[in-house]
């Protein structure tokens, strides 16, 4: 999502991996500072050290990506020219830090220091590569060990509920407008909005009893959500639209998927016929390839559909063509 993330961090002071996590291969140790266990043995993370770490940590706003990452580097994830062999190094990305703070740590036999820590930023960055930069700052190679998202835009993990017993979940489930409206700004439809959000069509103002906000946005309508859309200047969009009335929407030959409309013309009378041959003969809601559908019926309308256009296409190859006058 676009919101800032929290996270709860453990990183490993003392050794580094090539992936920058606790996956990948050691590529270096090093013992701890002298002083740096001093510090860390008697005053914990309160320590003058660690405090000058998580403050450069805090003020950071570019930083480097992991070389395990789903960043393109010439058309191709970075994360697979890395596991080829090649060495990957990316440029570095704005990022932005909301907090950071040290919540414990411990000293552990073989050299090394867990270090807790709680951080919480914008989309984009990455707590692999904060592991990586407090080491760094602290002299030492390190790598994560643990992560937990706690916080994800207005979703908190205080919010969840364990899935036993089963019978307390539908009371627990949060109404799908309630949980938009914690993760985006809301825009209400009017009428002749929300025929064209349905439709996919261009928006403008005059579509919303209020003009919605820059960037992405919920539209809304009699308290459902209809689509999500995005505002650039004053190109307002559908970014995705979502079907109307309750419980799940079945498609059927009667009905076309929401932005889409209902086939036309000679297209039409093709898939008329062919739904009604059924399939060589058999009923028209089983016919062809499921393609892994979830229902019989959604699946043979779809496959009805796509044969019906190749029926089209060869049947305007048949039409004769008019020979010009002699």
């Amino acid at each position: 999502t676009d919101g800032d993330k929290r996270y709860r961090a453990t990183i490993v002071l003392g050794a580094s991996t090539d992936t920058l996590d606790a996956d990948g291969l050691e590529d270096a140790r090093a013992p701890l500072p002298a002083a740096l266990v001093a510090e860390l043995a008697t005053d914990g993370v309160t320590g003058p050290l660690v405090a000058a770490a998580l403050a450069a940590e805090s003020a950071r706003d570019q930083q480097v990506p992991p070389a395990v990452s789903a960043i393109h580097v010439d058309g191709e994830r970075a994360h697979e020219r890395h596991r080829r062999g090649e060495v990957v190094v990316l440029p570095p990305r704005p990022v932005a830090v909301r907090s950071l703070a040290a919540e414990g740590v411990a000293l552990a036999p073989d050299g090394t220091a867990l270090l807790d820590v709680t951080v919480e930023a914008a989309k984009g960055y990455y707590v692999r590569s904060l592991g990586r930069d407090l080491g760094a700052a602290l002299g030492v190679p390190a790598h994560l060990a643990a992560l937990r998202r706690v916080r994800s835009g207005g979703l908190d993990v205080a919010d969840a509920t364990p899935l036993e017993p089963a019978s307390a979940l539908p009371a627990a489930l949060i109404a799908v407008p309630d949980a938009v409206a914690r993760m985006m700004p809301l825009a209400e439809l009017t009428e002749p909005g929300l025929a064209r959000a349905t439709r996919g069509q261009r928006m403008s103002d005059a579509e919303f009893v209020a003009p919605p906000p820059a960037g992405t946005s919920a539209w809304m309508h009699a308290g459902r959500v209809i689509a999500v859309g995005t505002r650039h200047g004053d190109e307002i969009r559908v970014s995705r639209g979502f079907p109307q009335g309750t419980g799940l929407r079945r498609t059927t030959r009667a009905t076309a998927p929401c932005g889409r409309a209902e086939p036309r013309g000679r297209r039409a009378e093709a898939l008329a016929a062919f739904t009604h041959e059924g399939g060589r003969g058999k009923p028209a809601a089983t016919a062809g390839s499921t393609r892994g559908a979830g229902t019989k019926a959604s699946a043979g309308v779809g496959s009805t559909r796509d044969r019906a256009r190749g029926v089209a296409r060869a049947a305007r190859r048949r039409k004769p063509r008019k020979r010009a006058p002699d």
